[in-house]
């Protein structure tokens, strides 16, 4: 529930046709409300069932954020070739930046970001699906408390932004080539 504003505001920024101050100010109308009704959902959470129904795992910070850089381009991976699923994957954590899937990872990450801010200006849908697919990402990837660090359901919402950029690439090879 955190994702979608922040989604909704990007749709605002890179999709609709109007300024940036009338795009935040319409956006800024509406937060409000997302944020309330996420605040309604915690609490009401919380009165139910006493809290989040998640297996607590401490690690240092800095291991899950490297362990988050590998599993989100494992998501990458996984989106494209959808074998070996499983519910509960063994993942491996990551202690230390200069282990090759952290440095790789990481890379994929940074460069998926630098497309979408050089895309934001001609290739509009293209911004908004990497910035779908990373922004639906950053609850998963700032909660170090999770015992499973890779989920195959965690990458279902952030999927849909990848699905937004392959579906527009398709459309634009065959619009160009006048195909009916």
């Amino acid at each position: 529930m955190i994702t979608l504003p922040l989604a909704l505001l990007f749709y605002e920024l890179f999709i609709v046709k109007e300024g940036i101050k009338e795009s935040v100010y319409r956006a800024l109308r509406f937060l409000p409300a997302f944020f309330l009704l996420t605040l309604v959902y915690i609490i009401w959470r919380k009165a139910l069932f006493g809290g989040p129904a998640v297996l607590y795992y401490h690690r240092p910070f800095l291991w899950n954020f490297f362990t988050q850089l590998k599993v989100a381009a494992f998501y990458i991976k996984l989106f494209f070739m959808p074998g070996d699923l499983c519910l509960a994957r063994d993942f491996p954590i990551a202690a230390s930046f200069l282990e090759t899937g952290v440095i790789f990872s990481f890379l994929l990450l940074a460069s998926l970001i630098i497309i979408s801010i050089l895309s934001s200006r001609h290739y509009k849908v293209i911004a908004l699906g990497l910035a779908w697919y990373l922004i639906s990402l950053l609850p998963i990837a700032f909660m170090s408390s999770f015992y499973l660090v890779a989920s195959e359901h965690h990458a279902y919402l952030p999927a849909i932004g990848l699905i937004i950029v392959l579906a527009y690439l398709n459309y634009r090879i065959f619009n160009s080539k006048n195909l009916k």
